[in-house]
């Protein structure tokens, strides 16, 4: 009966039951394989394995990223915790490298440092998605512009609910003051109207001229300017302080006539003088050795690179004779003249002033004053 149930197989030897004709017996291995998955960066990261249920009572098994495992750091590495990572259904960084970025506002190169890194993803537990588009004085601008924007709605919110008040009519006109000197942007006259609404509800405070005096500045009226300057200096309720400093200087600076080229180690007259925009403006686009530009490099010493700053109204001259591009650089009353260094970032204060580029400047100077003479 068993020899029945078991048949031999043609060589007489017994077979068991769900074997192969003549096939080798089956070996269980005496432990699982751990599994792992290989990573181009990571190496073979190794998988804990373990036994979940779900609201049913139903098991299953999961497999989860080892936190243990220490790959080795490539150069300049930083390592990376796991455990402080949200990492969802992407794969953990065991380290982090510096990454090279574009900014998408600039232009420009910038690293995505490793550190910087570890305190996105670990510290502030961002998502691997969240990666930097803007380098780092775009952001800051960026951000700063951002404040000012809410700045501006908020005045405008509680001048609709209250607008006998005259806080958010000052308010407003600080902001909008601002953000046009960061942007060249904004409604300078609106500024303008905030400024005198806040005068005329609080004749007993002296900044709301200030403010209109910097409006009128900005936006290219040193008559106006002057005037409402020289009434907040002249204002009984002024009192010492950083406006006052501001309010003086612009106003010596409106009370000159002439442009003259400043720049520092200059042996020329340096006092700062009044500059016409407009007129600045068709100069640049009447000149065929001008390049309009409304950014410039600078050297930030703290975190020792190039970032680009913004500065409107910019002009590289490109007819020295060296060959070498001259920065013209405008300023709220002023006119500099600037050179991009070795480094990459713009140096004002020129060693040497040649004749071709005196002569230029004064070429530049006389334009300005005859537009202001007229």
């Amino acid at each position: 009966m068993a020899d029945g149930r078991f048949p031999r197989d043609r060589r007489g030897e017994r077979r068991r039951r769900g074997d192969a004709a003549g096939a080798p017996a089956r070996r269980r291995p005496s432990q699982p394989e751990r599994p792992i998955l290989l990573h181009r960066l990571f190496g073979a990261i190794p998988l804990l394995v373990e036994a979940q249920s779900d609201a049913r009572g139903r098991v299953y098994m999961s497999r989860r990223f080892d936190p243990d495992y220490a790959p080795p750091l490539p150069p300049g590495a930083v390592r990376g915790d796991i455990r402080r990572q949200s990492y969802c259904c992407d794969v953990p960084k065991y380290f982090y490298c510096d990454e090279d970025r574009t900014c998408v506002q600039c232009g420009r190169e910038f690293v995505f440092r490793a550190s910087e890194q570890k305190y996105w993803y670990e510290t502030l537990q961002f998502n691997f998605s969240a990666v930097p588009v803007r380098c780092l004085g775009c952001r800051r601008k960026r951000r700063s512009e951002h404040a000012l924007r809410e700045q501006i709605g908020r005045a405008k919110a509680h001048i609709r609910e209250a607008g006998a008040n005259p806080a958010p009519h000052l308010a407003l006109a600080r902001a909008l003051v601002e953000y046009h000197e960061r942007t060249s942007q904004g409604d300078l006259d609106a500024a303008v109207a905030a400024a005198r609404k806040a005068g005329r509800l609080w004749p007993a405070s002296a900044e709301p001229l200030y403010w209109e005096g910097m409006a009128q500045a900005q936006a290219g009226r040193p008559a106006k300017a002057r005037q409402a300057l020289s009434a907040f200096l002249e204002h009984p309720a002024l009192r010492p302080g950083s406006l006052k400093k501001n309010a003086q200087a612009l106003a010596a600076r409106l009370a000159m006539k002439n442009v003259s080229i400043v720049r520092s180690g200059w042996s020329g007259d340096r006092g700062d003088r009044w500059v016409d925009l407009d007129a600045w403006r068709k100069h640049i686009a009447a000149s065929p050795d001008l390049r309009a530009a409304d950014v410039i490099p600078v050297w930030d010493p703290l975190h020792r690179e190039r970032r680009s700053e913004p500065r409107p109204h910019c002009a590289y001259w490109t007819g020295h004779p060296s060959g070498v591009e001259y920065l013209f650089l405008w300023r709220i009353g002023r006119f500099e003249v600037g050179i991009v260094e070795k480094h990459g970032a713009a140096e004002f204060a020129l060693a040497d002033f040649d004749d071709a580029l005196r002569r230029r400047c004064e070429q530049v100077a006389a334009v300005l004053d005859a537009a202001i003479q007229e």
